[in-house]
């Protein structure tokens, strides 16, 4: 700050924020992710001030505020310029707080984007994967696919994330399975994504 660099300032402020949610100081990592959003602004750095928006959306997802989530989220999309792989990443985390609130309108026109942008998108890298998985699942989900649903999450998406150690993505995606083999009585598998979920969530809390 004595060197008036504000976009290392604003840099920083974000490696702060995320540092601050991973130990779960929430009011610390808004306080720095606000702090980086006003620095981006003042420079009129978009770059800057969409990935601020983005880890200010994912800050509110882990907090279970959703609204907040998307809000955020909508600010990245909403810019022309966002590179495509931000926006995969941005429109997949909108879809799955947007399904969570239960706006399955705007959940399958989020979605529909999704498929357009992929069509876009030449690479399949491990990181991209993810995104390309999140879409179909909620795709499959609003189509009441089941089948092709049921294969994703078992064949490909959850063995995906146990491979990356996404605890935080096993959790989430073991526990949306295991509800679909509950609802149709299939109990025992339930239980085994359910406890699949379970321990995921204590190694995210013994990190």
């Amino acid at each position: 700050m004595k060197d008036y660099n504000f976009v290392r300032c604003a840099q920083c402020h974000n490696i702060l924020g995320i540092s601050y949610r991973r130990i779960k100081l929430y009011d610390k990592a808004i306080k720095n992710f606000n702090l980086g959003l006003h620095l981006g602004k003042l420079q009129k750095n978009r770059q800057l001030i969409q990935l601020t928006n983005q880890n200010l959306g994912y800050l509110y997802s882990t907090q279970g505020k959703h609204e907040q989530a998307i809000f955020h989220y909508k600010e990245v999309l909403d810019d022309p310029e966002v590179y495509i792989v931000e926006k995969l990443a941005t429109i997949s985390s909108l879809i799955k707080e947007l399904y969570n609130t239960k706006d399955y309108e705007e959940t399958k026109e989020k979605v529909e984007k999704a498929l357009e942008l992929l069509e876009e998108f030449e690479s399949a890298e491990s990181d991209e994967l993810y995104f390309v998985y999140v879409i179909y699942t909620y795709k499959y989900l609003l189509e009441d696919n089941w089948e092709e649903f049921v294969a994703l999450l078992t064949k490909k998406f959850i063995p995906h994330l146990q491979k990356n150690q996404d605890y935080a993505g096993v959790t989430t995606y073991s526990k949306l399975l295991a509800k679909y083999f509950e609802d149709t009585n299939k109990y025992k598998l339930a239980a085994k994504y359910y406890k699949e979920a379970t321990f995921a969530y204590e190694q995210i809390s013994n990190i």
